[in-house]
């Protein structure tokens, strides 16, 4: 402990032994547009990785929980925001600043988060509002404050109340923004937020709900690159769906646990799997539109034409994926995907923007182009590339937590 004589301030010190601390990454996301990386793991510690043109380094490790990292997310839509969240499996939130690693607000629910999305309305021609979507372990989706972490409101269910396994939010032309949700059951709802700045504590009930024939959803994505269909990830499959009425208009199904993906063009998917590959998917295009029945035509299947590259997990690590989408110095969007494991490995992968003349080359060539990471660390790199002698005070084993 180092003491300031002058205000009395005690600044703990931690000096690290000779192996890296463990980090056994469970979630992570990008913030900054790009420059942060965040990464919570199950021992409860937070690293922030800042990124360069040559290479990722961790910056900072901050602590705030006792239990597993739920959850980790932005506290705005806003790429270049520098506030985030995060949950513990306690059900400890905290509201971080990343630029200098302080802990803004902690506030402790009698809930456990898993998945958190902000979202920003208009609530005049001059003022806006932001509020974080909450699902987890318990049903239907709890909304919160960004600032001060406290419940605002729900959105509830009228049909069958249950967990929500997945969400995201949704641009309609003409029509109001809206959140939707799917079970663990299969069920799919529809939120309007038409009423969300006259909601008061009752909450907002679904305005849609229909079954689907699919359990254990990971994730939905909708994009305002096809704004007609939405990406369905489950366990055993991945489907694109109507997102007019909801009716299947591509089903595939996987040889190995699916666990993420998202829309990168009107006509083509990323889809993370727990190997830690991720494969990028050419979409039949006649099926996008609703033309035949499945399966009915020769070119009817979607296949890969991109692979971007493992590099060293395997199906005993836990893996986690995130997709960003980066606005360039040419203000140009660029998509990311970003992939960590629980040996705290970290990869960054530039989406190829000639995804047309890729997927064109391995229809000649019948063999998906393998993309290699832009950047890759992890804290084993980086302790053995530095050539200093570490004072071991004591090693993160023995640092253990209640």
């Amino acid at each position: 402990m180092i003491k300031n004589e002058k205000s009395d301030l005690i600044l703990p010190i931690i000096l690290w032994g000779s192996e890296p601390p463990k980090h056994q990454i469970s979630q992570i996301i990008v913030i900054q547009n790009g420059d942060i990386i965040v990464t919570g793991s199950t021992e409860g510690q937070i690293i922030q990785w800042k990124v360069e043109s040559n290479g990722i380094e961790p910056n900072m490790m901050v602590f705030g929980h006792e239990a597993a990292i739920t959850c980790l997310a932005p506290t705005s839509a806003s790429p270049s925001t520098t506030k985030y969240i995060s949950c513990c499996r306690k059900g400890q939130i905290c509201l971080w600043d990343s630029s200098d690693g302080s802990c803004i607000e902690s506030v402790k629910h009698p809930l456990i988060h898993r998945k958190i999305i902000p979202y920003t309305f208009q609530i005049s021609s001059t003022q806006t509002s932001s509020q974080l979507y909450c699902i987890g372990d318990y049903a239907d989706i709890v909304v919160i404050d960004p600032n001060d972490l406290n419940i605002l409101f729900t959105f509830n269910s009228r049909i069958d109340p249950d967990w929500i396994n997945a969400l995201t939010i949704i641009k309609r032309q003409n029509l109001h923004d809206a959140i939707i949700g799917i079970s663990i059951s299969g069920m799919i709802k529809v939120w309007s937020f038409a009423n969300i700045t006259k909601c008061d504590s009752n909450g907002i009930y679904e305005d849609e709900a229909k079954s689907l024939p699919i359990k254990n959803v990971k994730t939905i994505s909708q994009s305002l690159l096809n704004p007609k269909i939405m990406l369905i990830v489950a366990s055993s499959s991945w489907q694109i769906l109507d997102l007019n009425n909801f009716n299947p208009l591509i089903i595939s199904e996987c040889t190995i646990e699916a666990l993420d993906g998202v829309i990168i063009d009107g006509d083509k998917i990323a889809v993370g799997f727990i190997d830690g590959t991720i494969a990028l998917f050419q979409l039949p295009k006649h099926r996008l539109s609703g033309a035949g029945n499945i399966g009915s035509a020769k070119n009817d299947y979607p296949f890969v034409f991109g692979l971007l590259k493992n590099i060293g997990s395997s199906f005993t690590n836990n893996v986690n994926f995130f997709f960003n989408t980066r606005t360039m110095v040419d203000k140009s969007n660029q998509i990311f995907a970003y992939r960590a494991d629980e040996n705290a490995n970290i990869s960054a992968f530039k989406i190829p923007e000639n995804l047309n003349v890729l997927a064109s080359e391995v229809q000649q060539t019948k063999k998906p182009a393998l993309i290699e990471p832009t950047l890759k660390q992890s804290l084993e790199k980086v302790w053995k590339g530095n050539k200093l002698a570490l004072p071991g005070i004591f090693n993160t084993d023995m640092l253990k937590y209640g």
